[in-house]
């Protein structure tokens, strides 16, 4: 019973660490980017992404527009 009492801490100490880390090696690269201004690039690439994003929300809503026009026009 001890042996599994100790089996558990052991990994629940292991994910800890291995959690731990993983934020540690985040919060490094992050500071790098900062320092060489990689953020930027990343600020840009999340502004071009979400400019994609709407560009293509515009054009489904443009089609749909047209779809519901040549509908309401079909029934007059």
């Amino acid at each position: 019973r001890i042996r599994k009492l100790l089996i558990d801490d052991f990994q629940m100490f292991n994910r800890t660490v291995v959690s731990q880390l993983s934020y540690a090696g985040h919060e490094v690269v992050q500071r790098v980017k900062k320092f060489t201004g990689a953020n930027t690039v990343d600020a840009l690439m999340n502004i071009s992404k979400s400019a994609e994003e709407l560009d293509q929300l515009m054009k489904d809503t443009r089609t749909q527009a047209k779809e519901i026009a040549a509908d309401y026009s079909n029934l007059e």
